[in-house]
């Protein structure tokens, strides 16, 4: 069978895209520069319950541990908990979450070529390299999921600057811990972004922290480390870049699109993609079999990520509200958040994936007046 489709990541976004498109009996071929798919491993692997629900998202075999809720804290100390009797989120197996979509896509004859590596793409032609020695492909469409360092935006020209970005350095840790809830730390040693501790169960734990480029993040980790008097045994430790930018409003060109974290469909708040870029795939996939079946243009892609967008362009000015303030004034800000209990707000209201659902609810309700100049600022910027 012809190829139809190349897909630059075998990632979940461009799994499940490729799994979407032969639903429509569209064929697809998967390159992937690593040997294997799910490692190496980068990401917490924390997902909304919600998203699971949406996407029908199966965890049969890779849930580590359910999350009720979170205690986030200010760079002074001050400690703000949201918690449900109900999961909120879920911490997954990455790598077995990975090779899940992998075997569900090869299920429905979707190719997948490792070791190989894109080159470059003209009109029809995708050019990679596989196992060192160069190939070609032919193919109508390109697509672009092949992450935050992607090559497939850099062909397209599409150039993001460093602001768009946050280094992180991660340790699986072990020691005791609250399974149910995740620790937020707006610290000072986490310029333009927070620290976060991630339990996968009562004994062992994500210990991360996030950095502006330009900032070491290993050493940002060691000063954060100390200053909390952990006292965690190492088990690995791992680091990445993340995209937290606004997401990118051009990724069709010509026969080429992006998806997931290579087009910012990432929420800049905490840099978790795995829903938003599940998501982003579906929507990637619909535009594909409309351009491919019915002759509607790919760019179509682009108005159909409108309502994505709208929750992503929230997390975005949220982030860069945060981290306009500085250090005094983030405390300032916490402490009248908890005067006015938005513990108790985000408990009742609040979406870890679409905050445009509760943002606007703090202008009804009385307890929370007293941030609405805040929340003007991050809304209306």
């Amino acid at each position: 069978m012809a190829i139809q489709v190349t897909i630059v990541g075998a990632g979940p976004a461009g799994l499940h895209l490729a799994s979407k498109l032969s639903d429509s009996g569209i064929s697809s071929l998967v390159i992937e520069e690593h040997a294997e798919v799910g490692v190496p491993v980068h990401c917490s692997g924390l997902i909304s319950e919600s998203g699971c629900h949406d996407l029908d998202l199966k965890l049969d075999g890779v849930l580590l541990n359910e999350i009720y809720g979170a205690d986030i804290i200010s760079p002074e100390g001050t400690k703000i908990t949201v918690e449900r009797k109900r999961p909120v989120a879920y911490v997954v197996d990455r790598e077995l979450f990975d090779k899940n979509l992998y075997k569900k896509a090869i299920s429905k004859d979707v190719q997948v070529d490792f070791n190989s590596k894109l080159i470059n793409f003209t009109d029809k032609n995708v050019f990679y390299q596989k196992d060192n020695h160069g190939t070609m492909v032919k193919s109508k469409i390109v697509v672009g999921a092949d992450g935050v360092q992607s090559r497939t935006r850099e062909l397209m020209n599409l150039n993001a600057p460093t602001h768009m970005f946050v280094h992180a350095y991660q340790q699986m840790v072990s020691g005791d811990f609250d399974p149910r809830k995740v620790n937020v730390y707006l610290c000072k040693e986490a310029v333009g972004f927070f620290a976060w501790l991630i339990p996968h169960s009562k004994k062992e734990a994500d210990l991360g922290i996030g950095v502006t480029l330009g900032n070491n993040p290993k050493s940002a980790f060691d000063s954060f480390y100390a200053s909390k008097n952990f006292d965690f045994e190492k088990i690995s430790e791992t680091s990445s870049i993340i995209p937290v930018g606004h997401p990118l409003k051009h990724v069709v060109l010509s026969n080429q699109l992006l998806v997931g974290d290579a087009a910012f469909q990432t929420k800049a708040t905490t840099g978790g993609g795995i829903i938003f870029g599940l998501r982003a795939a579906e929507t990637a996939a619909n535009a594909i079999s409309e351009n491919l079946l019915n002759s509607k243009p790919l760019e179509n892609y682009e108005k159909m990520l409108s309502g994505l967008n709208k929750e992503l362009v929230m997390h975005w000015k949220i982030r860069s509200y945060i981290n306009s303030l500085g250090r005094e004034k983030t405390e300032k800000l916490f402490q009248k958040a908890k005067k006015a209990g938005l513990g108790e707000f985000l408990t009742s209201y609040g979406d870890m994936d679409n905050p445009t659902k509760f943002v606007g609810k703090i202008f009804r309700k009385p307890s929370m007046l007293t941030l609405f100049p805040e929340a003007l600022k991050f809304i209306f910027s």
